[in-house]
């Protein structure tokens, strides 16, 4: 077995292996329920990490988890949008115009 990610953010992690088992590569988290041990070890030691459960399968794995990684926005990347009714900029975050109320796009 091979880790090839790993992040607090454990639904970034279940997305992941989503991502690798559909393209055929066998793989596993571990640290799922770590996060309950915070404050008595590091808190790194319990980030939930994924691995990849065929060492060959491991650059491939990187290779498809670096280019969804790539492509995918970060928070603070999105851009804010203007609101169709109201004319007013709504933070990116937002799924409603907090002015006027209308839907975003």
């Amino acid at each position: 077995m091979v880790k090839v990610f790993e992040s607090p953010d454990f639904p970034m992690v279940g997305h992941f292996r989503s991502i690798l088992e559909s393209s055929g590569i066998p793989c596993a988290i571990r640290n799922e329920a770590g996060m309950s041990a915070a404050g008595e070890v590091p808190f790194t030691s319990v980030f939930p990490e994924l691995w990849v459960l065929d060492e060959a399968d491991a650059p491939r794995a990187m290779d498809i988890i670096s280019t969804y990684s790539d492509s995918t926005p970060q928070p603070g990347e999105q851009q804010p949008w203007k609101c169709p009714v109201c004319g007013e900029e709504v933070d990116a975050i937002f799924a409603e115009c907090w002015n006027c109320g209308a839907p975003g796009m």
